[in-house]
């Protein structure tokens, strides 16, 4: 206990997320969930839905990370009623949502995506920290008109700035950034000026051995001459998986031992094959998901390719730069994921004949340092640590 009686010798963190996809977001809450100090910290997951065949959920489980999903307390009429189900299944979650918050009685939330409003209906506990990273572009995530989108979803994100507003000021709630420009962003939304900027951590011992190129590319059923061109995200609008076709379509008619290899799941995939066929590259690509060799995968690809609308700031493309791959991203990605000289940036309005060029025929700069030690998971749990343990004991004074 410290002189001003506020010290704990162990904190409760509650990791907020959506669910336990492979996304970057769900990557980072797993890492930190398994790596923080478990003598100073108790760790909790609280999940909206509940993902089946997530590998992460059972690695969380055999390193003795608790987890809840909101989605297993459904009740048996709306179980047993789709109808009911899809007519009170927002509403559910949020009363869900409250009691495993109320239950839990964490001493720090800290939550990713937009979660603020489940976190205002909940009303935990006055001297909780709450702290919540902005893992994708601020002004696309909150007020960009998305393809797509319906009125109900723009109504909840525009709730859930409002939302965020009322934990700043009820709960001093903390936010993380990616990056500089990003903090700046934060700050000027929400008219703040504390924002830190933290790193997304990644556990370089994944990719230190990766499996040999050919093993795994004769395990895919994928012929060791192709020209793998890779991509590593869920299927979603921000991603641009068709104009990723469409660059690839481009690379097959120059090369046709080309062969597109994507990792992810998501709400536009089926989407994405259909298009796939009707560029006649039925048999051209391979989808995975639920994979956790994902260093082997990368190792295995020739070249990645990220041509996203917006991103926040990217683990993916640290990681195939960690694994030494050659990548052509868009221009909406900031440069601060530009670790290596493996990276090149090409506007999206440069059209799909010049990102496949630059695919294609680009080189790699022969002499380059990097800044890769910056990002070890290690070195970002120790601040997240401190992060955690002095809002804490800010918060707790404030509420005395």
């Amino acid at each position: 206990m410290d002189i001003n009686g506020v010290y704990k010798d162990k904190l409760k963190i509650m990791e907020f997320i959506h669910g336990l996809s492979m996304g970057g977001a769900e990557t980072l809450v797993k890492d930190y969930a398994i790596l923080i100090d478990k003598q100073q910290f108790d760790v909790v997951i609280l999940c909206l839905t509940h993902d089946t065949g997530s590998p992460w959920e059972k690695l969380l489980k055999a390193n003795g990370i608790k987890i809840v999903f909101a989605e297993d307390h459904k009740p048996w009429f709306m179980l047993a009623n789709k109808y009911l189900d899809k007519i009170f299944g927002h509403f559910f979650y949020y009363f869900a949502c409250r009691k495993l918050i109320r239950d839990e009685k964490p001493d720090v939330i800290h939550s990713h995506l937009p979660l603020s409003n489940y976190i205002k209906f909940a009303k935990p506990k006055k001297d909780t920290f709450l702290v919540h990273t902005v893992h994708n572009e601020p002004k696309a995530l909150w007020f960009d008109k998305i393809n797509g989108m319906n009125i109900f979803t723009d109504l909840e994100r525009k709730r859930d700035v409002s939302s965020a507003r009322y934990l700043i000021e009820k709960y001093n709630m903390q936010f993380i950034a990616l990056h500089e420009r990003m903090r700046f962003e934060v700050n000027n939304i929400f008219g703040v000026k504390n924002t830190i900027v933290l790193n997304n951590g990644i556990d370089f011992r994944r990719f230190e051995n990766p499996r040999p190129k050919n093993a795994v590319r004769s395990e895919l059923g994928i012929p060791n001459d192709s020209f793998i061109v890779g991509h590593v995200g869920r299927f979603a609008d921000m991603k641009n998986h068709k104009f990723l076709v469409r660059v690839f379509r481009e690379i097959y008619q120059t090369n046709s031992n080309a062969y597109l290899l994507m990792i992810g799941e998501g709400k536009l995939r089926k989407s994405t094959e259909d298009y796939l066929h009707i560029c006649g590259l039925d048999n051209r690509y391979m989808i995975l998901q639920n994979r956790e060799d994902i260093p082997d995968l990368m190792n295995a690809m020739d070249c990645y390719v990220m041509p996203s609308k917006y991103e926040g700031l990217p683990v993916t493309l640290i990681e195939a730069q960690k694994i030494g791959l050659r990548c052509i991203v868009s221009d909406a990605i900031d440069s601060a994921a530009f670790v290596t000289g493996l990276v090149k940036s090409i506007s999206l309005d440069a059209g799909t004949q010049m990102w496949a060029k630059e695919i294609l025929e680009g080189k790699t700069a022969k002499d380059y340092e990097d800044n890769l030690e910056e990002w070890d998971i290690r070195n970002i749990v120790k601040k997240l640590e401190r992060i955690y343990r002095d809002g804490y004991m800010k918060q707790h004074r404030l509420c005395e």
